[in-house]
């Protein structure tokens, strides 16, 4: 599986329903809150593109803050790469996930380091 089809196939899972309650980027770390969970990456600095993303991210959909990691922007990439750890840093999500559960499988080590998880 190629890194954007990956990355399609996880924001596609997560739920529609779920809203950011907070997001930040701080000098070292950006992070993502939601009821759902936490996310955290490290902060990368402004690369590529400007940012498509709006100045307030809470009340966002987190899907869609999710679907900027694709956008040719670092400092927007970090910040969605957040919104996804949020999602999916959950035993009960990676459970019921396909695409992780297959992943994990096929994964040599047992861990994946986007998501900072083992199985």
């Amino acid at each position: 599986m190629n890194p954007e089809a990956l990355h399609k196939a996880l924001i596609a899972d997560i739920s529609a329903d779920i809203s950011v309650l907070e997001a930040f980027s701080g000098a070292s770390h950006s992070i993502v809150i939601t009821e759902a969970g936490i996310g955290s990456v490290m902060t990368l600095d402004p690369t590529g593109r400007s940012s498509i993303l709006p100045t307030q991210l809470t009340g966002m959909p987190l899907r869609n803050l999710a679907e900027a990691v694709l956008s040719w922007n670092a400092a927007d990439a970090a910040l969605d790469a957040a919104a996804l750890n949020a999602y999916y840093n959950s035993p009960e999500i990676l459970k019921k996930t396909l695409v992780l559960r297959t992943l994990l499988r096929n994964w040599p080590s047992g861990s994946i380091p986007l998501l900072g998880m083992s199985n």
